[in-house]
């Protein structure tokens, strides 16, 4: 049993403004609880959880960037234009 009422999340996408070739991954996340949870609570929960869900991007995205995008996400990954997920 969970906590949560509703989770949904996607990922942006978008060319970094001052690094050619280089790429900013943005993750934005809606959680709604089953009971009222108090501002500093969520506020906690909040940068905690959203840190530890996506702080393996940067170290897999850095750690391999010459790595190419598998053929089967290429189509959804356009240079130069925004994606959402």
């Amino acid at each position: 049993m969970s906590d949560f009422d509703d989770v949904a999340g996607h990922w942006h996408l978008e060319d970094h403004p001052t690094k050619p070739g280089c790429t900013r991954v943005f993750y934005a996340c809606d959680i709604k609880f089953k009971r009222a949870v108090p501002g500093p609570v969520m506020n906690f929960l909040t940068k905690s959880a959203l840190k530890q869900a996506t702080s393996w991007v940067k170290r897999e995205s850095e750690g391999k960037p010459e790595a190419s995008i598998p053929k089967q996400y290429a189509i959804a990954f356009v240079p130069g234009r925004r994606s959402k997920f």
